[in-house]
């Protein structure tokens, strides 16, 4: 099985590299590799500059988009939603709606969560972990 884990730091870049490098990594082609940081609103100069360069929004959508470049069956996010640039917030709202495969989120963002509209819900309360496939609201209404 191919999982894909985001974790709160950046410590999956390597910060010498340009994003291009960590495209190549990937053994995406250049061509492919340019078109493909373009679509993640990434300039020209963005594109070739070390990662240390890069805001932290831009570090974000770099992770997110080698992550699911990868097409991972299984995404393990924690804290995606964490210190994101609105721009960043809604790319990746866009891309798990698109995914395909498994996701085990982990978020204190309800707007994140209510927008995204999962289909179940793992609740963590009074140290007890319960399956449920309610909308957020009713959820939090039964837990308060």
């Amino acid at each position: 099985m191919r999982v894909q884990h985001f974790s709160q730091s950046h410590d999956s870049l390597d910060m010498k590299k340009s994003a291009l490098d960590h495209c190549y990594d990937i053994d995406m082609l250049e061509q492919k590799a340019r078109s493909f940081l373009a679509n993640l609103l990434f300039e020209q100069g963005e594109m070739t500059a070390p990662v240390e360069k890069l805001s932290g929004g831009q570090k974000s959508r770099l992770r997110f988009a080698l992550m699911f470049a990868q097409q991972p069956e299984l995404l393990i996010l924690d804290e995606p939603t964490n210190n994101l640039d609105p721009t960043t917030w809604w790319l990746l709202l866009g891309w798990l709606r698109d995914y395909q495969g498994s996701i085990l989120l982990i978020s204190h963002d309800r707007r994140f969560l209510e927008e995204f509209k999962f289909d179940s819900f793992w609740v963590v309360n009074k140290g007890t972990i319960r399956n449920r496939h309610k909308d957020l609201p009713e959820i939090l209404k039964e837990i308060q």
